[in-house]
């Protein structure tokens, strides 16, 4: 739900039909908005800077493995993925491109998918002004500066980590689906969903009941709110 700025695009409904505005940039941190939320009330997530967060990332990174592995290991009756071979030898450039293509695909479907279940949780995100979703430097995101719900914004963080490495990975069990590019690909989904869970334990250790949440840039902010606020309020201007 947050991300760093560079090739966004915003899905918009018109009498047309659906139109895809594109952007080079998304509006990041604005010291005018911050300074405008404190002064209405709203109080800042901690640790709020990526490097603060770090240190918890690695933990939260290890149990969400430990998850998926248990869940892989009560189905298969080993110890995951780890029994599983993969034979076959590299080379040449052709049999790096053989096994390198499949995970490349693999890899940007794993973006696409996990943030369109984001997306597909954000109220109306196809009628807001200010929810895009697109690439950063380290994969994809989904990012709005609509304000939400403690619960909302609790659904969004959670929901591909939920559908795609606990779901998914029942059902490839129940079914005797899994493969090594499938049990990849829930890893994979796992450690990148890391930093979505951090947010998710943040908000439920700060954000008291009942409280709403908007982000400005990479920080998100939270506050009880006054009076009934409709949860699309925009902070920013429309484009």
């Amino acid at each position: 739900m947050k991300c760093s700025n560079r090739l966004i695009c915003k899905l918009k409904t018109t009498e047309e039909g659906v139109i895809i505005k594109i952007k080079n940039d998304l509006q990041g941190f604005d010291e005018e908005i911050h300074e405008k939320l404190l002064k209405d009330g709203w109080r800042e997530l901690r640790p709020k800077s990526i490097m603060g967060q770090l240190p918890l990332l690695i933990p939260i990174m290890i149990i969400n493995l430990l998850i998926v592995q248990f869940i892989m290991r009560i189905f298969t009756q080993t110890s995951g993925i780890a029994d599983y071979q993969i034979s076959g030898t590299i080379q040449n450039t052709e049999d790096l491109l053989k096994y390198a293509l499949p995970f490349l695909v693999m890899a940007i479907v794993l973006i696409v998918v996990h943030e369109l279940i984001h997306l597909l949780f954000i109220p109306n995100f196809i009628k807001s002004d200010n929810t895009y979703i697109g690439l950063t430097y380290y994969g994809g995101c989904v990012y709005t500066t609509d304000v939400l719900s403690k619960y909302r914004a609790c659904l969004i963080y959670i929901a591909p980590f939920v559908f795609l490495s606990i779901i998914l990975n029942v059902i490839s069990g129940v079914l005797g689906l899994y493969n090594i590019p499938l049990m990849i690909f829930i890893i994979l989904n796992s450690i990148g969903s890391s930093g979505e869970i951090l947010e998710l334990i943040l908000i439920l250790l700060q954000v008291p009941k009942g409280a709403k949440i908007v982000n400005n840039g990479m920080r998100t902010y939270f506050r009880v709110p006054l009076q009934k606020q409709d949860n699309r309020t925009m902070l920013y201007p429309k484009t």
